[in-house]
This record gives C-alpha cells, sequence and structure tokens, in this order.
C-alpha cells in the first residue's frame, strides 16, 4: 500500500474539509468517501444532503470522491440496539460502538482496497507512539475534544490512522477555511448530538422507527413508595425531571429505571451523586498505566465531570468497580465512561450499574 494515498472521511462539514486541505499540504493523494447510514423516515429529514455536499467539496479541491451504503449494518448494529437499550430503561450512546465497529474499520478496509496506507478523519484528537503502540490523546481544543468516544480503537488502527485537527482549535479550523477563501465553510453551522436523530427528538424516532407500545407504570420514591406513574420507560433517562410526574406535583428526577418491574425510581435533585459504580466492556491496557499518575474519570462527555483522582478495580475479565474522589451527578447505565492520565486516553467501558 501507498503510504503517500490517504483515504478521508468527508462528512460535507468544515472539520473533513479542512482536514482535507491540511493533508493536501502534507504531501497526501487524498482520496474522499462519505458513508450512507440511515434513510429516515421522518419526510421533513435531509440526512443524505451531506452526501451531495461531500462531492461537491472533494470537487472543489479535486480529489476522487466515492459514495460507500453502510444503511443496513448501521440499522443492525447501531439503531436497533439503540432502540432495544432504551426500551430497557438504560441510556444508550451509538457513537462509542459506531466508531470502532463501523467508521474507523470500515476506513481501514476501504483503505486497503484503494491502496491507501493511511484512513483519516476530522476528529479532534491526537495520536502518538508510546512504547510499542499507537494511543490516543485529547485534543487541544477541549470544547472539541473528541476521545471520550474513541477508548475502543485498536492500536492496528490507530497506526494507520490521521487526525491532523487534534493539534487545532475549531476556531484555528475555521479560520483556515477563511483564509483558503472557503467563506461559506468557515461560517457554516455545526452539526451536533446524534447524527442519525437529525436533530429529531429521540423519543419520536423510537416510536416512529419500532413497534414500542409503551406500558404505563409506577414512580417509585427511594425508600419504595408510590408517589406517580410514568408513561414508558423509553421516555425517561437517568437525570430526567421532564415527565416525571408525582401526586404531590413535586418536582423530582429519575434515579433508577427497572425494566422487569417497569417502575422508575425518582429522588431529589441531590441524592443522584454517586462515587461508586461499575463498568462492563471494558477496553483498557492495565499494564500500560502510569502507576505514578492519577487516573481521572468522563463520565458525562461534554458535560459536568467530576474533578479528583479514580481508583479502578477489575472485578472479573469483564467487570470493573470505579470508585469517584468526588461523586458524579446521574451516571447512567449505558453511557459510556473514558479513563485519562493527565491527555492520554488509557481505556473506558459501558456504565454497568450504580451504586448510591
Amino acid at each position: 500500500m501507498n503510504k503517500k494515498n490517504v483515504l478521508l472521511g468527508m462528512s460535507g462539514g468544515t472539520d473533513s474539509f479542512v482536514t482535507a486541505l491540511l493533508l493536501k499540504d502534507m504531501g497526501f493523494n487524498v482520496k474522499g468517501v462519505t458513508f450512507k447510514f440511515w434513510d429516515s423516515k421522518n419526510t421533513s429529514d435531509t440526512s443524505n444532503n451531506h452526501i451531495e455536499q461531500a462531492r461537491k467539496l472533494a470537487e472543489t479541491i479535486g480529489i476522487s470522491h466515492q459514495v460507500v451504503d453502510l444503511t443496513d449494518v448501521f440499522k443492525n448494529k447501531i439503531i436497533t440496539p439503540f432502540i432495544d437499550e432504551y426500551i430497557s430503561g438504560r441510556t444508550p450512546s451509538p457513537c462509542a460502538y459506531c466508531n470502532p465497529i463501523i467508521k474507523w474499520q470500515t476506513m481501514i478496509d476501504l483503505a486497503d482496497k484503494n491502496d491507501c496506507y493511511y484512513a483519516a478523519t476530522g476528529h479532534y484528537i491526537r495520536i502518538k507512539e508510546i512504547g510499542d503502540k499507537y494511543r490516543i490523546l485529547k485534543g487541544i481544543d477541549p470544547a472539541k475534544d473528541q476521545s471520550y468516544f474513541l477508548w475502543r480503537l485498536s492500536s492496528e488502527v490507530l497506526k494507520r490512522a490521521l487526525t491532523p485537527l487534534g493539534d487545532y482549535t475549531k476556531t484555528e479550523i475555521k479560520e483556515i477555511a477563511k483564509e483558503r477563501g472557503f467563506i461559506q465553510m468557515s461560517v457554516k453551522k455545526e452539526s451536533m448530538g446524534i447524527c442519525f436523530l437529525r436533530g429529531e427528538n429521540y423519543r419520536d424516532f423510537i416510536n416512529s422507527n419500532s413497534n414500542y407500545n409503551p406500558q404505563h407504570g409506577e414512580i417509585l420514591n427511594i425508600s419504595g413508595e408510590v408517589i406517580g406513574t410514568h408513561n414508558g420507560l423509553a421516555n425517561y433517562t437517568v437525570g430526567q425531571k421532564q415527565g416525571v410526574n408525582c401526586f404531590d406535583g413535586q418536582g423530582r428526577y429519575v434515579r433508577e429505571m427497572n425494566a422487569q418491574t417497569n417502575t422508575i425510581v425518582a429522588c431529589n435533585k441531590n441524592e443522584l451523586f454517586a462515587s461508586s459504580f461499575s463498568i462492563t466492556d471494558i477496553n483498557i491496557d492495565l499494564n500500560s498505566i502510569d502507576r505514578e499518575t492519577s487516573i481521572t474519570t468522563i463520565v458525562r462527555g461534554f458535560g459536568l465531570n467530576p474533578e479528583g483522582d479514580t481508583i479502578i478495580k477489575m472485578v472479573d475479565s469483564n467487570t470493573m468497580n470505579i470508585s469517584l474522589e468526588n461523586p458524579a451527578w446521574a451516571i447512567a447505565p449505558g453511557q459510556p465512561v473514558a479513563f485519562y492520565q493527565n491527555d492520554l486516553l488509557i481505556g473506558g467501558g459501558i456504565v454497568k450499574d450504580v451504586k448510591y
């Protein structure tokens, strides 16, 4: 494979477009690819517009472009589990599965077929060879760092990955687009949230893409007393206040959901802090951890995260207990957790249960 060739995932947005410009500056022969992930049943959805946008951008800067249809595998491995998780009372994070299982592995496979040694994306992360392995470090822009979702990526994949945006802030990326004469790209609105929702409420998405029939159930307090009713577990997440209808009219927050009994446990806001929980789906190399450097934890993605050290302890081959120096608020089973030593991503997992 040619090490001067790189296959770039293009979304039609500013980040992947500027990535293409930077890679060309570095002397790479860039080949673009855009994935088609989902055909929405929402008639107002324009989720596939990015394909045409990416094609036009590739043509503008003189690089080849192809479209790869991944709708079937995306439905089976991402959409269906996403819906099933919510129905079972958990809070899924499809990005934590899509990136390693579909996006990056497909990029590597396509790179092989297109005589490209490297695969590139517009992720705001840095990749560095440390010892005999390639590792992920946080991007320098704390507001854009995307390492939180990528703890499953293997060293073999990272060895062939290029992510030049990790060394830039979002402001700098917009300025590069502007300086190169692409004014529209420098001010283009950024897409946020889960890609296949395209701004649609996840509850509406579940209703329109499944046979889910919400079953009303009881809301309990932490003593087990019935204090209200709910209208289906999939309509709630841990930490949610809206829709928690209690008989006394007082506002409470979802703390736990039990699919077997179809019940929700609700509490006051300050009763949602927890310092201990367990994770599964673990990817962490304990032998590579620096015993002299403290471990910190990101539990809530771009949201508020607890300051202080973390203690991790293996229970068995696929379960780990986590103890936080300072409590985190509204930890939800199903959400991802990432561990760091300074800027180095050392691993992660999925919340199994929370101990209050």
